[in-house]
């Protein structure tokens, strides 16, 4: 190599070095704020085939539009526009419908602005829209339509762990039992869902049987969500019932287990609530409810809770036409049962684990190092710290099982979407 072509090639890696600098803005303390569950969700995001390839597909549609935004009648083409989009994604495919509806949620981000060369903070900076999370802290968001996108927009099925994709409603209320009387319910602390939903069953005439009283800890779930997804948020509603005055539980203890006193179903298809006594230490009430949602329990309690709801939901449905057979109303509500079950859930492949920001941060960047590393950490970029919130990077022993765990993350979101997109898995050569 000439001294020229040496040059122009140390001139070529100082450029791409800094650029690194702006693509891992989470390595800078003063962005340390930023690095959350959706800031890292999307940085896996842009750098997928999948959102780059829907990204490209809309900016050539909307290029070839002449829409002026400011004007009611760019509002108007910008509405059939979006309208045209959602033809791009199949109608009717055999996927689950959460991945279609973060596909969907897609496009609404592109066409605001959240384009896959923004990082997060070029990307939020315009971004007016904002949730909190439940550590109180608020975020920018990006705009996003649709009742499934209450709290973080849930854009990659790694989300596990976000409410508003996965359904977890933990409360302490206190029952109370009088001789010849219903059970009466009081919210105490916490989302006042489960014992909502039972005043809604029992309005409705679904019995509600309690032989219990005291005061105890309802969680409210889907059967059939990841079971990872469901613990993680069993968690954060225990945690901020614990943060408040009310529930005075005793200090963790091992080597107990206790399971829950109620099991019912909801007006939901594989929904129930499940009661625990609330006198009972945190860890003692997750580890009862981990060993409720075994696949073996689950598998065991779910016949009861299909032939209750399958019951109750049948005659509902004969209230309003009483003139149909039942054998027709039975075989529709079996068949919304079964729709619920195979559309309600998320590949499994895709929801191994929960995101975890700062370590799949800390993988992003280690795989984008791939091109430059070939056993000499020399050539690593200088963008890329030794060590970062106690992981290790330059040093790391292993440093290139972390470049495959990096791409890992976008090659298995890209395995799921792309095939949904009718495109090809395996890479361009």
């Amino acid at each position: 190599m000439t001294k020229a072509s040496e040059a122009l090639e140390a001139r070529r890696r100082t450029q791409v070095f800094e650029e690194f600098k702006r693509e891992w803005w989470w390595f800078d303390q003063a962005n340390k704020q930023h690095i959350h569950e959706f800031s890292a969700a999307w940085e896996i995001l842009r750098r997928t085939r999948a959102f780059r390839h829907l990204d490209d597909q809309m900016h050539r549609r909307f290029q070839s539009q002449q829409i002026d935004q400011h004007s009611f009648l760019g509002v108007i083409q910008k509405g059939k526009l979006m309208s045209a989009f959602r033809e791009m994604l199949p109608q009717s495919p055999p996927a689950p419908s959460e991945l279609c509806d973060m596909a969907s949620t897609w496009q609404n981000m592109i066409s605001n602005g959240w384009t896959h060369e923004k990082n997060y903070l070029e990307a939020s900076q315009n971004s007016e829209a904002e949730c909190v999370l439940p550590g109180g802290k608020a975020i920018r968001i990006p705009p996003t339509y649709g009742f499934l996108n209450r709290g973080i927009p849930v854009i990659l099925p790694r989300q596990v762990a976000s409410q508003g994709h996965t359904s977890v409603f933990v409360e302490l209320c206190e029952i109370a039992n009088a001789s010849g009387q219903p059970p009466t319910f009081l919210h105490l602390d916490g989302s006042s869902a489960p014992i909502d939903t039972l005043a809604f069953m029992r309005k409705h005439g679904k019995p509600v049987t309690f032989t219990e009283k005291g005061r105890f800890i309802a969680v409210q779930f889907s059967l059939h969500h990841p079971t990872q997804a469901i613990k993680e948020l069993l968690k954060t509603g225990l945690d901020r019932i614990a943060l408040g005055k009310v529930w005075e539980k005793p200090p963790n203890r091992d080597g107990q287990y206790r399971g829950p006193k109620i099991l019912m179903s909801t007006p939901n298809p594989l929904g129930a609530v499940a009661f625990f006594r609330a006198d009972q230490p945190c860890n003692v009430i997750e580890r009862g409810f981990r060993t409720l949602i075994r696949p073996e329990r689950i598998k065991n309690v779910l016949p009861r809770i299909r032939k209750e709801w399958i019951q109750w939901e049948c005659s509902e449905r004969a209230k309003y036409a009483p003139s149909r057979p039942e054998s027709e109303i039975k075989k529709d509500v079996r068949a919304d049962w079964d729709k619920a079950a195979r559309f309600g859930r998320l590949a499994s492949q895709s929801t191994t684990r929960p995101i975890r920001p700062k370590e799949d941060l800390a993988n992003l960047a280690c795989a984008a190092c791939a091109p430059f590393y070939n056993r000499s950490r020399a050539d690593l970029p200088d963008a890329l710290p030794e060590r970062w919130e106690n992981i290790c990077l330059r040093s790391d022993a292993d440093f290139n099982k972390r470049i495959l765990t990096g791409c890992q993350l976008i090659k298995s979101q890209d395995d799921v979407f792309l095939p949904l997109l009718n495109l090809s898995a395996t890479p361009l050569g």
